[in-house]
């Protein structure tokens, strides 16, 4: 708590008890573990993998400065899609981006979902570029105004990285990581 010496009260930010989150029971690994976030205006966004006996999903909560309390845990990555290898980041404003990949019908695919603070919840999961070659581990970054910059390897031996314009909620197109290097050097700082 702000102005005071003392904690808060421990609170529960899933209480899904008939599914497992796979930061205590998977080995370790950077990308399984529970990731917590600043959002810059008070709120905290928290992404972890959790999964039953059947699949595993991304999950996301977000700590409500104004309430101060948890919202809720939500689902982000799509439904009967495997899920894994995430990563949070979040603007000054009280935007976040979580990144990960799902694996379908198709290789593994890097995807995101962006948390608008102006709609209060996360937007569906957005391929970000569509490979015959699996995704893996991408990061995601954001700038004080809300644009972000992912970069993800491929099997292949390649990088790509795809920029996200906050002003229009769009994404750019992918670019190889030395292409794109040079074109999104300036957008997020």
């Amino acid at each position: 708590n702000a102005g005071t010496t003392t904690w808060q009260a421990v609170d529960l930010i899933d209480s899904e008890d008939l599914d497992d989150v796979k930061s205590w029971t998977s080995s370790f690994s950077p990308y399984n573990v529970i990731h917590v976030v600043d959002a810059g205006n008070g709120d905290f966004f928290s992404v972890w993998v959790q999964g039953n006996a059947v699949i595993n999903r991304v999950w996301g909560n977000r700590f409500n400065a104004q309430t101060n309390a948890w919202d809720g845990a939500v689902a982000i990555s799509a439904a009967g899609l495997e899920s894994s290898a995430h990563h949070v980041a979040a603007d000054g404003l009280g935007n976040a981006m979580a990144v990960f990949v799902t694996n379908g019908a198709t290789p593994y695919n890097s995807v995101a979902s962006y948390w608008n603070k102006d709609v209060g919840s996360w937007g569906a999961p957005v391929d970000l570029y569509v490979s015959a070659t699996s995704q893996g581990l991408p990061a995601v970054a954001m700038n004080s105004v809300g644009d972000a910059v992912v970069a993800w390897y491929q099997a292949d031996n390649t990088s790509y990285v795809n920029h996200f314009d906050r002003e229009t909620l769009s994404w750019g197109a992918a670019h190889l990581g030395e292409e794109a290097r040079h074109q999104n050097a300036a957008r997020v700082q």
